[in-house]
């Protein structure tokens, strides 16, 4: 706590224009909102910075509130408890139940809408009980240019946006972040585990159980920055570029297959393009394929026989393919000219993500049925 003190003062005194907002956000709590403050305190690195910040300017007149949901890993949870305790603030936890609202279980597109707004409701029962007149949360500059429904529910609700109304980029948080000595500047984003299933997939427990089952055994395998993006009981993997070829490599491999067999998927998936942020909203943009069923694609498979794979096959899920070929040509995606190139015309022919299956090839073909994210866009979005 020492430490913490001291990295604030420097903070104070640093002439970089970042710390200009800092100053401006401090100077809001002390003058407009000095009767008392709600965040919604996430643990992620936005809220903390929040949570920091309140608790330096208002003291006892802040409190920080973390909705126990369905969507959070338990993980995240305990991590959030032990930052608010870090940052000496009080912490109260909440459950809520996001899959009684037949409306976020739907998962349309604009799921995140009702997952703020239920959250929103949490927020304004505790502000209700404290006295505390303002509600702010962690947006920042940076949410702004994304696909963001949850924002418009919390507008709604007239929460207060520090960061995003003195335009505090992501970048800008983590060296505030940084400087005021909070633990968790460098932490990758974690959102809600539903953002890991295709929009028109219902969104069940049993479902965000596996994911967060995946990426636990994922974490403790090495992998610090992972998705399990879940289409029924098929796995896409989303890994950074560096950590690519250790996910095929003998040992590794075989132990991320067991691991995610064993939490219940039955296709296990690396995404050969590896980790990128909100890659769900993608097919958002994409019309859906008017194939009712899982194919075998012969087509797809000889453009990579003509790229040196003798033995491949292509099994297409709507705009996601799933390639199957021998153990000893996985590594071989991952040159970075092979890559690009399978990326390239994986693309033009119409996927939105090109995956390798961990398994390699198998015989007989092993397709399965059409999953149903992909029958829902169907039926929602006709060709």
């Amino acid at each position: 706590m020492e430490f913490m003190k001291y990295a604030h003062a420097a903070a104070d005194t640093n002439p970089d224009p970042t710390f200009r907002k800092l100053k401006q956000i401090k100077e809001a709590f002390r003058v407009k909102y000095r009767e008392g403050v709600v965040i919604a305190f996430s643990g992620g690195v936005d809220s903390s910075v929040i949570a920091k910040l309140a608790k330096d300017t208002l003291e006892t007149k802040c409190v920080a509130v973390t909705a126990d949901t369905e969507s959070i890993p338990r993980e995240e949870l305990a991590r959030a408890t032990e930052l608010a305790a870090q940052i000496g603030i009080r912490h109260i936890v909440r459950s809520h139940a996001e899959l009684a609202d037949p409306r976020y279980v739907a998962n349309p597109e604009n799921r995140c809408y009702f997952c703020k707004g239920g959250l929103a409701t949490v927020l304004q029962d505790v502000a209700k009980e404290t006295g505390f007149t303002i509600i702010a949360d962690g947006v920042n500059q940076s949410d702004a240019g994304e696909h963001r429904p949850g924002i418009q529910a919390m507008d709604e609700a007239k929460v207060w946006h520090p960061l995003l109304e003195f335009e505090v980029t992501k970048e800008q948080v983590r060296k505030i972040a940084k400087t005021l000595g909070l633990a968790n500047w460098n932490k990758p984003s974690t959102p809600c585990l539903s953002s890991r299933i295709p929009y028109g997939s219902p969104v069940t427990e049993d479902k965000l159980r596996r994911i967060e089952a995946g990426e636990a055994a994922l974490h403790e395998l090495g992998f610090p920055q992972v998705r399990v993006r879940t289409y029924d009981t098929l796995a896409r993997i989303e890994v950074p570029g560096p950590d690519l070829v250790r996910s095929v490599t003998a040992g590794t491999r075989e132990k991320i297959v067991e691991q995610l067999k064993a939490a219940g998927y039955g296709f296990v998936t690396v995404d050969i393009e590896g980790y990128r942020p909100g890659s769900m909203d993608e097919s958002i943009l994409t019309p859906p394929d008017a194939t009712k069923q899982a194919q075998e694609l012969g087509g797809a498979a000889s453009v990579l026989k003509a790229m040196g794979f003798p033995q491949a096959r292509v099994v297409k899920y709507d705009v996601l393919a799933r390639i199957e070929v021998p153990l000893g040509d996985l590594p071989r995606f991952f040159d970075p000219r092979i890559r690009e190139e399978v990326i390239m015309k994986f693309r033009a022919a119409g996927y939105q993500y090109t995956t390798v299956d961990l398994e390699g090839y198998r015989t007989p073909a092993t397709i399965g049925t059409m999953p149903d994210w992909a029958k829902t866009r169907l039926e929602l979005k006709p060709a």
